[in-house]
Order: C-alpha cells, then structure tokens, then sequence
C-alpha cells in the first residue's frame, strides 16, 4: 500500500520554505545595506548644507568683527589720536575729540555687533560712545587689569568677560581691548574698549533662518552666544570635552528625544566655533519616507520569490512524486511499475534509469524463475545419479577380483589406480585440497598412462616441505600433466621425462609443469601468458588449460594465471601462478 508523505515534509515545501527565507534574509540585507548608504547620504548632505550655511554665517560674523579691528588698529595708530588723549586741555572742546566721536557713532552704527566704545587713559580721561558709561571706567580698568595678568596681550586682546555696565543685559560680555601708545614717546596712554554683542547679529540670523539652534563657542568650548542666556560662560552639557578637530565637520549628540546632530565651523580670525544643533527628526524626515519604501521593497520581493519558488518547486517535485509513487508499488510487489518524465534533467535521468531498473528486475526475475527450474530438474538428475557410481565401484570391485582369479595383476592394479582417480575427482565435499595431496593423486594417473606407453614416461617432482600444506583447487594439476603427455609426449611415442616444481618468493606460489615433448608449434622463449596466444593456439591446447587458466584467475584474482614457454623439438613448460 502507498504511503503518503505529509504536506511539510514534502520536497516541494523544502523548496519553497528555503527559497523563502533566502529571499527575505538576502532582500533584508541588500535593502538594508542600500538603506544604511542612503542615511549616510542623507547625513552627510544635511551636514554638508549645513556647513555651508554655518560657513556663510561665520563670513559675515568675521566680516562685521575684521572692520571693528580695522577701526581700532586704524584708531590706536593716530596721531590726532594720540595728540589729542596727550592734551592737557579736555579733549571734547577739540575738533580732532569731535572727529573721534563721529567715528564712533559711524562704527555703532554701521556695525550690528558693536555695543559700545570707551576710551579710558592713564590721566583719567574717559570717553563713552553708545551703551558705555563714564561712570564705568574703574570697572573697565580692573577688568583690563586682570586680563593683563592672567592673559598676558602686547596690543590687543578680546575675551568672554563680566559684563562691566549690567545695566546693558546680561552677566558676561565679549570685550576687545586695545592698548593706545603715545606714538611719539612709546609710552602707554590707555586703552580703547570695544564691547560687542554676537546676538545683536545672530539673533537676526535666527529669526531670518527658521529660528535655527545657532550657538557661539570660544577656543575653550565656553559658550559665548546661545538661546538660553543663562548658559553664557558656561560649556554644552555633554560636549566638555569634545574635540572640534578641523575647520568644520559634523558629528551626533545627546540620546532619544533629544539627539541631535551638532554642525560646527571655526573662524579664521577667532578660533571661535559656530555650532548649529539640527534635531534628528528634523534632518532624518526624508529617511521616514525611505524607511516606508524599503519595507515595501522587502515584502514585494519577498512574495514575488514565494510565487517563483512555488512554481520551480512544482516543477521539481512533481516528477520526484511520480518516482516516489512508483518506488513505493514496487516495494509492495507490482514489478510493472514505469514512470514517464518528459523532462531531460537529471531528474529525467532518474526517471529513464527507474524504468532500465524494472526492466532488469523483470528481466532478473525470469532468469532465476528459469535458473529454478533447471535447479529442479538437475537436483532430480543428481537423485538418480547417486546410484551411478556406486554401481560403478561394485562392477570395477568384481573385474578386479576377476583379474586376481585369473592371475593377471595387471589388470588388478590398473583397476585399484582407476578406482582411486575416480573416487577423488567424484568427491564433492570439498572444493580445495592441499598441493601434497593434489600432486599425490597423480600417481594413479601416471600409472595408467605408463600402462598405455609401456612405462615410457618419467615422473619426477619437487615440493619444498613449507608448501605441502598450501591449499589448492581439486584437479588443477591433472589436466595441465594431461596436456604435457597428449600434446608433449605422445607425438614422440609416449616417451619422455616429465616433472613438477613447485617453489614461491614474495609475488606468490609458482607451480611449473616441464616436459621434454615436441613443443608448441610456434616458440615462446620466454613466459607469455595464456592470454596472449592466438585463438589457433588456444584451441590447440585444449579446453583443459582455458579451463585452468579461468579457475585460477577466479580464485587467486587477476594477477594469478596461466603462462607458456615452449621451443620446438625441446620441450614446453606451463607454469601457475597462485596466491601468496
């Protein structure tokens, strides 16, 4: 009965459920490797622009703060200047005191960062343009104090200060200061200050760019301008020690809900870096979208190769079904089982090779179905021939009496060797005997033959004692001594010297048959086997020595055999070659 394999373990559902999850594990990574490449182009253009833009905004900002240096390098290196802070006349009654306070005014007023400007010398002159105050100026001299001590500067310096007129806003603010010489004696005079404000600039920035996240450091990560005024002076949480290697560059910052990509460029007159945090979310919304299209690309392939894979799979083990089927009636016994594949795959191989295999088998089956008959029959015969010889014996038992009776030995002895040769090649309870025994059993042999040739042949044989026990099949050695006197001996009338050798080396165990008889017709001066005589000669040895030939090979393999060297008029040795 056939036996039907479940749905799962079908090959068809092997084939679909493998080509399932390579297609899904191989989609996933192709889109997700293209995936990941898009995001990073994704990241790096947001942080390209980004740059850009920063860099655009850091040009204008250096622009604005190299005219507010012009101004002061232009300012501390006057003559009028000088001349004017060295007067001991109060210098706003002067024309050149009315010149500098219209530069000032055009400064404040042409430059959007420039808060204010005090000039403050040794001999307490002071004077305020914009924010300042006259009032401030010991606040101005103790900041510039300090600076001149913890930040030694020979003409200029500008830091992140305390702002010295709180009532202008905030607790810091961004001071330049620039010593003023007497330009004829070399000698300190005072200072100009310059206090200027990065978010009367930038703010304006931010309210024109979508209220950007813009914020302003120094050399040291202090924050000189950011949103939340509070935080000037102070460093980005998380960011104290971050390395802002290169004149810009981009990097990610912060976890969750307020990661965020941080976008910086450097100044070239400041060192000071204008950093830009674009929350992630806002430079990741194009990746929602390609997010979206990946997943649709992965389930698209996915049933796509399930479709493909279904029908390849069908294709497949549609044909192994049909030899599954068929196998399985000739397991129960229908032997006229074929399958038909039309397909010239190896499963279409299969299929033609299934069908050569019944045929075999049918074939097979009738050959032992035969064989068995004949077995039958032969066992039949072998029934009624056991009667045969031991009728035989009785008869040759009453002729040899007979012979004693009358006296004629001859007749007796001939009849006992005849017995004995009969006895040993009728025994069929084993099929191999000793080379002792087999060499042993052709005495009888012999003594007949001397009978017919008038005692004309003599036998003589070499066995060394180590052989003597080596087995060998029943009746080799007969048909080859046959050979030697039918073919050897008895064209020169059945006389002749006739002998066995029997020795052996690592090869294996050679027995040679040597007669003084006419020879082959053709000469082999050396061993040549049986094999390479021609059909002619073959016949002309007799069926005894194909026969020989064939059994040794069948029982010592292909590298026993049958070998000839005969020379005319000289005589022929045949020699065996056995097993180790």
């Amino acid at each position: 009965m056939v036996k039907r394999i479940s749905l799962f373990n079908t090959i068809q559902m092997k084939i679909m459920l493998f080509s399932a999850m390579l297609s899904i594990v191989s989609s996933i990574l192709i889109t997700g490797y293209y995936y990941n490449s898009a995001k990073d182009t994704i990241i790096e253009s947001v942080g390209e622009a980004a740059i850009e833009n920063l860099d655009s905004i850091n040009i204008a900002f250096d622009n604005r703060l190299e005219n507010v240096m012009s101004f002061l390098r232009y300012f501390v290196s006057s003559y009028s200047v000088s001349s004017v802070l060295t007067s001991e006349k109060p210098y706003y009654d002067t024309y050149e005191a009315k010149l500098i306070s219209s530069l000032f005014k055009t400064l404040i007023l042409s430059n959007d960062m420039v808060d204010s400007i005090t000039v403050c010398t040794e001999k307490g002159k002071t004077y305020a343009e914009g924010n300042g105050n006259y009032m401030y100026q010991s606040r101005l001299w103790e900041a510039f104090y300090r600076l001149e001590k913890e930040v030694p500067f020979n003409n200029w310096c500008m830091t992140l200060q305390e702002n010295p007129n709180p009532y202008i806003g905030g607790d810091y603010a961004v001071g330049i200061y620039y010593v003023i010489y007497n330009l004829n004696s070399l000698d300190r005079i005072g200072f100009i200050n310059v206090i200027i404000k990065p978010e009367l600039f930038l703010d304006r920035i931010r309210e024109n760019t979508d209220n950007r996240r813009i914020i302003l450091l120094d050399e040291n990560n202090n924050i000189i301008y950011h949103d939340d005024i509070t935080l000037t002076g102070s460093k980005i949480p998380g960011m104290e020690k971050m390395d802002f290697a290169g004149k810009d560059g981009y990097f990610s910052y912060g976890e969750g809900p307020e990661e965020a990509f941080v976008v910086y460029t450097k100044s070239e007159v400041t060192e000071w870096k204008l950093v830009e945090l674009i929350p992630y979310d806002s430079a990741m919304r194009n990746l929602e979208s390609l997010r979206f299209w990946t997943v649709c690309i992965i389930v698209g392939i996915t049933m796509i190769c399930i479709l493909l894979s279904y029908a390849v799979s069908a294709r497949i083990s549609r044909p192994v079904q049909k030899l599954n089927d068929a196998m399985l009636r000739v397991s129960d016994g229908d032997y006229n089982t074929t399958v038909t594949i039309y397909s010239k795959d190896e499963i279409g191989q299969l299929g033609n090779s299934f069908n050569r295999m019944i045929s075999k088998i049918q074939e097979l089956i009738s050959e032992i179905y035969k064989t068995e008959q004949k077995k039958h029959k032969s066992d039949i015969v072998a029934l009624q021939a056991q009667i045969n010889p031991h009728f035989l014996y009785n008869t040759l038992n009453s002729i040899h009496w007979m012979a004693v009776i009358h006296g004629i030995p001859s007749i007796s002895e001939m009849i006992n060797a005849l017995v004995k040769i009969l006895r040993y090649s009728l025994d069929s309870s084993e099929m191999m005997s000793s080379l002792e025994t087999e060499i042993e059993m052709l005495e009888p042999y012999l003594f007949i033959q001397n009978v017919r040739y008038n005692k004309g042949i003599e036998f003589t044989y070499v066995i060394p004692e180590q052989m003597n026990r080596f087995p060998i099949p029943r009746l080799l050695l007969q048909p080859l001594v046959e050979n030697a006197i039918s073919h050897g001996l008895k064209p020169k009338g059945g006389n002749g010297n006739l002998r066995i050798d029997c020795f052996q080396d690592e090869a294996g165990i050679y027995i040679d048959v040597i007669d003084n008889g006419v020879g082959f017709p053709k000469e082999y001066p050396g061993f040549t086997p049986f094999e390479e005589l021609s059909v002619q000669e073959k016949e002309e040895g007799g069926i005894g020595l194909y026969n020989i030939n064939e059994r040794i090979k069948l029982h010592y393999g292909q590298q026993g055999g049958l070998l000839i060297k005969s020379t005319k008029e000289s005589g022929t040795v045949l020699r065996m070659i056995l097993g180790k």
